[in-house]
């Protein structure tokens, strides 16, 4: 049996040991982040994710319908793309809003999925 190169956690310590490990060979520099959406391919919702450093996909959202995961990377990408970033106040907010708006709590991405976004986002840097 092969070793998993997906983690899926809520663990703060496992999450700050991961980018310790990732980040000096990272896609991503300090700062620079990707959103984008996907349709998972067992529930069928359309998943906003963001990836932080590149070898991190952080689903947000879960939408029936591709409009509304649209709406969220929009968002996403114009509190992120822009000074608010730098506003704890709205970006927590930003935060707050898709997770109540969204349809369904998301569910972690197959393996796969996560290895071709990550690939197409080192493909793209």
């Amino acid at each position: 049996m092969g070793t998993s190169l997906v983690l899926t956690t809520r663990n703060a310590q496992v999450k700050r040991a991961f980018y310790r490990r990732t980040d000096p060979t990272a896609p991503l520099a300090l700062r620079q982040f990707v959103v984008g959406l996907v349709q998972h391919p067992h529930t069928g919702l359309f998943q906003v994710w963001i990836s932080t450093n590149g070898l991190d996909i952080i689903s947000v959202s879960a939408h029936r319908r591709i409009m509304d995961a649209e709406t969220d990377v929009q968002a996403m990408k114009a509190v992120l793309g822009s000074q608010d970033i730098y506003n704890e106040r709205k970006v927590d907010a930003l935060f707050a809003r898709l997770a109540a708006e969204t349809d369904e709590e998301p569910r972690a991405l197959p393996e796969r999925v996560v290895q071709q976004l990550c690939q197409a986002i080192a493909a793209r840097v």
